[in-house]
């Protein structure tokens, strides 16, 4: 029981908090390093943190009896006392990190929508996660509030801008509670849930994610990035950085060993691993190129956000080995190349060009050679066996 807690708590902090820090870091650091920054900074995270494990709270909290049909684990599987001291401590904490930061008159109503969305997302009457509705409200929840919320703290993006970034929270939202429906679809069939993969159907569902989510999210996210750039310099630059980094990834993961189903699950994850471990620690990076100052607080992420740390080590690590075994193969075929087909044919051409002056100096004398078959030492030696 333990560990099933600590996975659903390192999953909403990563997969929800992690994509949050990228928006959280681009207006708490917009001019400098300083303590009110810092402060902003770490507050939003835990006020955050806290409201992902009330929703989560909240979804079980309502999911007891389809959990126990499927036997899937629950939140108030565990003692009572237990179960209401971490709610109390969610609520309390975040509460005070929330009053703590300096909300707008927008910044309120979002929450208050926020928590509007979660309840009717779990809670009947409404219950739209039975609904094929529910997706959006999943993706409006998880993904376009509470990027919206960091965002209407500052004054970065005008209102255009605004909608393409929700545009494309929303769809990163749909594409991710899509992949989890389907990779569930066997559990709320059983606890006769109505999602929208079971009501659109699941292949229909396993079309939809790859030939139009995933490459429109793409589309998107440059035009975003480019659009951001124009705040943030080089923020754009990420992207194509990130390619390059799977293009590597492609030849690590040797997809000729793995079946194709697995290979498109990692295809349809990758923006994922962009928002989560490129995007947020990208724009530390940025900011520390142009203003020092910056660096500790790269460190200071990979310590909150150790689970990304971890996977940016591995994949550095992978990067690295694949790279150093791909140029020692090609250097060990050069190498090979220049032993067995190029120096017997350079050999044989140093020796032609440097005999030849030899040869004429021999034929002058009336000597030659080539007709005898015969290098110089060899006729010398020819003469002394005949002095004998």
């Amino acid at each position: 029981m333990h560990s099933f807690y600590a996975t659903r708590l390192t999953s909403w902090w990563n997969h929800i908090i992690l994509p949050l820090a990228f928006w959280i870091y681009l207006i708490g650091f917009k001019e400098d390093v300083s303590y009110p920054a810092i402060q902003f900074c770490l507050l939003f995270l835990v006020a955050s943190g806290c409201l992902a494990a009330i929703g989560y709270i909240i979804n079980d909290f309502f999911d007891q009896a389809p959990d126990r049909i499927s036997g899937k684990s629950n939140f108030f599987d565990q003692a009572p006392i237990k179960s209401l001291s971490i709610t109390a401590l969610a609520l309390s904490l975040g509460t005070a990190a929330w009053l703590l930061l300096p909300l707008e008159p927008s910044t309120i109503s979002l929450l208050l929508l926020e928590v509007v969305l979660l309840v009717i997302y779990s809670a009947p009457p409404f219950r739209l996660k039975n609904h094929a509705v529910g997706v959006l409200a999943d993706a409006l929840y998880s993904r376009v509030v509470p990027v919206l919320t960091v965002l209407s703290l500052g004054d970065v993006l005008p209102l255009p801008s605004l909608l393409l970034v929700s545009i494309w929270m929303l769809l990163a939202g749909i594409r991710n509670i899509l992949l989890h429906q389907i990779s569930d679809v066997e559990n709320d069939a059983l606890a006769n849930e109505q999602t929208a993969v079971l009501t659109i159907g699941i292949q229909r569902a396993k079309r939809l994610e790859p030939y139009f989510l995933l490459p429109l999210e793409f589309l998107l996210s440059i035009i975003a990035l480019v659009m951001l750039s124009n705040h943030t310099s080089y923020i754009h630059l990420t992207l194509p950085l990130f390619l390059v980094l799977t293009l590597i990834r492609f030849k690590i993961w040797q997809p000729e060993h793995q079946s194709q189903a697995i290979w498109k699950e990692r295809v349809l994850f990758l923006p994922n691993n962009f928002y989560e471990d490129v995007l947020p620690i990208g724009l530390l990076v940025v900011l520390s190129i142009t203003n020092p100052s910056f660096w500790p607080l790269v460190g200071a992420h990979l310590l909150i956000f150790p689970h990304s740390s971890q996977k940016i080590f591995r994949d550095f690590v992978s990067i690295v080995s694949e790279m150093t075994n791909y140029f020692r193969a090609r250097a060990k075929t050069a190498i090979e190349f220049l032993y067995y087909d190029v120096r017997p044919q350079l050999k044989k051409a140093i020796s032609i060009v440097g005999n030849k002056p030899i040869i004429w100096v021999f034929l002058f004398a009336g000597v030659d050679l080539e007709k005898e078959n015969l290098s110089a030492i060899g006729y010398f030696k020819k003469l002394l066996n005949r002095g004998k």
